[in-house]
């Protein structure tokens, strides 16, 4: 059998001592659990329907408080677009599924102009056949004020 090399031979006696205090520290840990921090909790999960994108199966009624209102179905939203349409700015907010702009899609938009309620805009639950109003609202020319808490974690925009 050949020998190997001085300098290769140490490096492998260096290993196999760093393996094996490692390994050491190891079973020293888990014989002391309590000297370990506790696990992270596990990530909150979106029920299936939200991860998937699907529209809920029946709207909800439109809450409202007196600063906003919540709309859940088509019939809700002229009002809104109605009430926004002559703002002299808007502030836009947007709560999506995830952050994948390719897979996920925008649930929540939240429009807020002075002298006017807060909107929060059910998304899934207008059909795309109705959103040609928020289209031109959020198109037009009123300047805009966007809201967010993640910046640079997408890309592309988002699909209404």
């Amino acid at each position: 059998m050949e020998t190997l090399p001085e300098p290769l031979a140490n490096l492998l006696t260096w290993k196999e001592e760093r393996d094996r205090e490692r390994r050491l520290r190891n079973v020293q840990a888990l014989k002391a659990p309590e000297t370990r921090a506790p696990p992270p909790p596990p990530p909150a999960r979106l029920p299936e329907r939200l991860a998937q994108n699907e529209p809920p199966s029946s709207p909800a009624p439109a809450r409202s408080s007196p600063g906003w209102r919540h709309l859940t179905a088509p019939e809700d939203l002229p009002e809104a677009l109605e009430a926004l349409a002559g703002a002299s700015f808007l502030a836009i907010d947007i709560e999506t599924s995830g952050l994948d702009p390719l897979r996920d899609s925008i649930r929540l938009i939240q429009l807020a102009a002075p002298g006017t309620l807060a909107y929060l805009i059910d998304l899934p639950g207008i059909p795309e056949a109705e959103r040609s109003g928020l289209r031109e609202i959020l198109a037009g020319p009123i300047p805009k004020t966007f809201v967010y808490g993640i910046v640079g974690k997408t890309a592309g925009g988002p699909r209404f």
